[in-house]
């Protein structure tokens, strides 16, 4: 099979003919937008197979350009199958990631030093709900300690401190609660009520999660081995064991 791949790129691919029924002619036009409309949605969630690369696993974001089947997106890897065989292929099992949180207005350092940005910080309900929600199934390179890798990462889509911790690669509780001490965002004992967006701590600083402002969480999780949602936050970490600590984001 011979095809050029240039002129795909530039003019397209035929990729279905539709007949109109003849009593539907004058619906033409909207037959055919709706029909590019259905074809053009991506899923979000697709199962691959393509030629093999190490340096894909779970966890691991990937970007599919394929203009064949008309794809243009980020993808989260939740599964990762590598076959070595005659040719080396992998079989994959991707989630789309949602369209990240436009931090280009965001003040950048060059260096590790925490921003002292908390004055009048609030966190946004929708781009909790983004960042939770594009983390969710994520598997930390951290494994069992990832907890603190889950919760700067989606925290990263509504926080501009959370974002810098991410960047810097902040991966133990101790280094996260005095890097937002030092950043001027209190860190109380828990009462029992926490804001959406808000970081619950556990134990003496031992686990940390996101509260989703009803009762429940998301973060890392041991036992799953990927970031997943609590409907209690009192059994994030041991069953039945609430929170210590609030690291209060809003």
């Amino acid at each position: 099979t011979i095809q050029d791949d240039e002129s795909i790129k530039k003019y397209g691919l035929i990729k279905k003919i539709i007949k109109v029924d003849d009593k539907k002619q004058a619906q033409t036009a909207q037959i055919a937008k709706k029909t590019i409309q259905d074809s053009n949605k991506i899923k979000e969630k697709l199962s691959l197979t393509l030629l093999g690369d190490d340096t894909v696993r779970s966890g691991r974001v990937i970007i599919i350009n394929d203009y064949t089947v008309d794809i243009h997106d980020k993808f989260l890897v939740t599964n990762c199958k590598h076959n070595y065989g005659v040719n080396h292929t992998m079989t994959l099992d991707l989630k789309r990631v949602e369209a990240e949180l436009d931090t280009s207005k965001y003040k950048t350092s060059t260096t590790t030093t925490v921003t002292p940005n908390a004055t009048n910080s609030t966190a946004n309900a929708t781009q909790v709900d983004a960042g939770m929600n594009a983390l969710n199934g994520y598997e930390s390179v951290y494994r069992d300690n990832g907890c603190v890798d889950v919760a700067v990462k989606a925290g990263s889509y509504y926080s501009p401190f959370l974002k810098q911790q991410a960047d810097i690669g902040t991966a133990d509780v101790d280094t996260l609660v005095n890097n937002a001490q030092n950043a001027g965002y209190k860190v109380e004992t828990f009462n029992g009520y926490a804001n959406k967006g808000d970081i619950l701590v556990y134990g003496d600083n031992q686990h940390v999660v996101i509260s989703d402002g009803a009762g429940g969480c998301f973060g890392n999780s041991t036992s799953a081995g990927h970031a997943k949602f609590y409907p209690d936050a009192n059994y994030a970490w041991h069953n039945g064991e609430a929170p210590t600590k609030v690291i209060k984001m809003s």
